[in-house]
C-alpha cells in the first residue's frame, strides 16, 4: 500500500523518520478528533502510519483494504467539503497489486465529493474503472521530431550535428522523458563539451 501510505504522510504532514509523539500530534490536529477515537474506528490506518499506542498483529488483506478506503473516503469528503481535492497517482504500472485493488475499491466508492482523481501510466496498462464517476482517459502521443528537437537544444543551448540529434531523437522514441535523460547523461558522461556557446560531441559516440 505503499501510494496509499505516502499519500497519508503528505496530508498529515509526516517524514518518515517522525516519532510516535509527533504522528499522534499531527493525526488529532489534521482530523480534529482524539486520537483514541481515531484508533478505536480506524486501527489499521493508524497502523500504516505507525501511531503509537497499537499491537504488531497480523491484519487481513480484506480488512485493511476496507478499513483504509473507508479512512480515505471518510478524509475525502472532509476536504472536499472545505475546497476541491485533486489525488494523484503517478506511474501505476509499478504499483503493487494490493494498491491496485485499494485504488479500484476506493473509486467505486466515490460519487459525489468534490474530487478528482488522476492517474498515470503507460499506454499498454490495463486498469478497470468500476465507479459511477465521470471518467475521461487522455492517451499522450510520443512528441513530435521538432519538439524533441527543442528540447534537446534547449538543454545544450543550441544545435548539435546533424546526425547526432537524429540518433537522440531515435533513441528517445517521442518521449520528453527520455530526451532530457539522454542529453544530460552525454553531458555528465563528458561525451559533450559545454560552454556559454553551446555544446559540441567530444571523442567517439558510436
Amino acid at each position: 500500500y505503499y501510494p496509499f501510505i505516502h499519500m497519508l504522510r503528505l496530508y498529515f504532514q509526516l517524514d518518515a523518520d517522525e516519532s510516535h509523539e509527533v504522528i499522534d500530534a499531527r493525526i488529532e490536529e489534521k482530523t480534529g478528533t482524539g486520537l483514541d477515537v481515531i484508533q478505536r474506528d480506524f486501527p489499521h490506518l493508524c497502523r500504516l502510519l505507525s501511531a503509537s499506542g497499537l499491537d504488531s498483529k497480523e491484519v487481513p488483506s480484506d480488512e485493511l483494504r476496507q478499513e483504509v478506503t473507508r479512512a480515505l473516503g471518510h478524509l475525502l469528503h472532509r476536504e472536499s467539503r472545505r475546497a476541491p481535492v485533486v489525488v494523484v497517482f503517478e506511474d501505476l504500472q509499478w504499483a503493487d497489486e494490493q494498491s491496485r485493488e485499494l485504488l479500484a475499491h476506493a473509486l467505486s466508492k466515490i460519487t459525489h465529493e468534490g474530487a478528482m482523481i488522476v492517474v498515470s501510466s503507460r499506454p499498454d496498462e490495463f486498469f478497470a474503472w468500476h465507479t459511477r464517476a465521470a471518467v475521461t482517459q487522455i492517451y499522450l502521443r510520443p512528441l513530435a521530431d521538432e519538439a524533441i528537437t527543442g528540447i534537446m537544444r534547449s538543454i545544450v543551448g543550441g544545435p548539435l550535428p546533424a546526425d547526432l540529434e537524429a540518433r537522440i531523437r531515435e533513441r528517445a522514441e517521442g518521449s520528453p522523458f527520455f530526451v532530457e535523460e539522454i542529453t544530460r547523461s552525454l553531458i555528465e558522461r563528458g561525451f559533450l563539451r559545454c560552454g556559454a556557446d553551446g555544446c559540441e560531441p567530444v571523442g567517439d559516440l558510436s
